[in-house]
């Protein structure tokens, strides 16, 4: 994936929490047997799974600023529910692994992750109040500290 497209989903993130609520998980995968192709994972209270409008609106949203060889790069656009056990697992490994910004060959929740790029990660603090978000940037990490409701 090149910086621009990377760039691209960083806005459609920050569009979509500024319209829906921030994101537990917002992550570009690309998986073992997909080579060249990417999984859009996103994870949020006020984008509930199963839900056919809200995947549409998600997919318009990303259509509204994806040109059609940036489009044909994505294979699936995931929306799970906060408690899934894939949001749950990932958030332990970013935890264990100091929160990175980008993973390579890794398996979470049986799924074999050649690359992955994090663009939103919450960890939650020792004291579990206070809720961390990271968001990718190309130059640094601005993490954003809000309380849980």
């Amino acid at each position: 994936m090149n910086d621009k497209l990377l760039k691209k989903f960083v806005a459609i993130e920050r569009k979509l929490s500024t319209e829906k609520g921030a994101f537990k998980l917002f992550a570009l995968v690309q998986l073992e047997e997909l080579p060249g192709l990417w999984d859009v994972v996103m994870s949020c209270e006020n984008l509930p799974e199963k839900d056919m409008p809200t995947l549409r609106f998600v997919i318009d949203k990303i259509h509204a600023v994806l040109n059609k060889k940036e489009i044909v790069q994505i294979s699936r656009i995931i929306l799970l529910d906060v408690d899934q056990p894939f949001v749950k697992e990932m958030e332990q490994f970013l935890a264990r692994a100091n929160n990175p910004t980008e993973l390579f060959n890794c398996e979470i929740d049986s799924m074999k992750i050649k690359q992955a790029y994090i663009i939103v990660s919450p960890v939650i603090k020792d004291d579990a109040s206070v809720l961390i978000s990271r968001h990718w940037s190309p130059n640094f990490s601005l993490a954003v500290v809000s309380r849980p409701n």
